[in-house]
């Protein structure tokens, strides 16, 4: 997550500003390392492994008004410059503590006083291996077996907030544990094969290098897609009975262009399953669709094999 400091209401204290969450930019927090996310890549700070380089009171190495925590944040753990030093894990017990200390730091800052270094001794670590089994490394103490998934439930139910909330999944895990649970079937209604979504003005629905979950037919309103070409950009304007998507699911490929709403629109959207299924036993339907590229499309982007939005 990412906070800047030129974001911050006047008529609000640091921590209201906190509370509120304005100017925020979110990303989804994991423990596991995944690839470098378009919206980091986009901000234009200097990386390193990825993740946002700040210092150890948690600001972007190049603007000191930017702050960054948790997994998107490269956080160093010492002093140490003269060789790679320890970086803070992406893990939620660290984003916990991070969270704090940014929170401290940036009414710090506001206030002129000094900042205090990120500082953080995890208390643990800990994983249900199933069958009410578990291990855990607790402040250096090893536990497996029953006692470690007590300990890991009795953990996770304190981190839920409201009372309530933790009695009610106390109890259930209490009953699940004691009592077998009732296997009989369940008559669940199918889901439908179609949706109707609904996009605002200015929304993206798609960007370069996605993948496209269905076969999009505009009801209402318009879209606006655009491809990048050698020279100006291909644009094509979608109202009313057009539709998008076919090229990339055909295919299995990903996208190339962006997909925007122009005005509020309704879409509805085939799911990518029931399109090929239909497009494989519907012959018309596969003509048409072969049709589409030289009818559409500019000879420059009719023998690309990715989906022209």
């Amino acid at each position: 997550m990412i906070f800047q400091r030129d974001s911050l209401y006047p008529h609000m204290t640091v921590r209201e500003n906190l509370a509120t969450g304005l100017k925020w930019r979110g990303h989804a927090a994991s423990s596991i390392e995944e690839k470098i996310s378009a919206m980091v890549e986009q901000l234009g700070l200097a990386l390193t492994n990825g993740r946002i380089s700040t210092n150890q009171f948690l600001q972007s190495q190049d603007y000191a008004n930017v702050w960054a925590i948790g997994d998107i944040a490269h956080i160093p753990l010492s002093d140490d410059t003269t060789d790679a030093p320890a970086t803070a894990p992406g893990t939620a017990q660290f984003a916990i503590g991070e969270a704090k200390q940014c929170a401290r730091n940036v009414s710090r800052s506001v206030s002129g006083e000094n900042m205090t270094p990120f500082r953080f001794k995890p208390k643990g670590t800990m994983a249900s291996i199933g069958n009410y089994q578990a291990v855990a490394d607790i402040f250096g103490l090893r536990i497996s077996g029953l006692l470690a998934w007590l300990i890991w439930r009795a953990f996770y139910i304190g981190m839920l907030p409201g009372f309530p909330t933790r009695l009610r999944v106390a109890l259930n895990w209490l009953f699940d544990y004691f009592l077998p649970r009732s296997i009989v079937q369940v008559k669940t209604s199918e889901s439908r094969g179609t949706q109707v979504v609904h996009y605002a003005a200015g929304d993206t629905l798609f960007a370069p290098q996605q993948r496209v979950d269905g076969f999009y037919i505009i009801i209402r309103g318009t879209l606006e897609s655009r491809v990048p070409t050698a020279g100006e950009d291909f644009v094509r304007i979608l109202g009313p009975g057009d539709h998008w998507g076919e090229r990339s699911l055909s295919e299995n490929n990903k996208t190339i262009g962006w997909l925007t709403a122009v005005d509020d629109c309704e879409v509805m959207v085939l799911r990518k399953d029931d399109f090929v299924c239909l497009q494989q036993n519907l012959p018309p339907l596969q003509t048409y669709l072969e049709q589409i590229p030289e009818k559409i499309y500019p000879p420059s982007l009719r023998g690309t094999q990715k989906d022209q939005p």
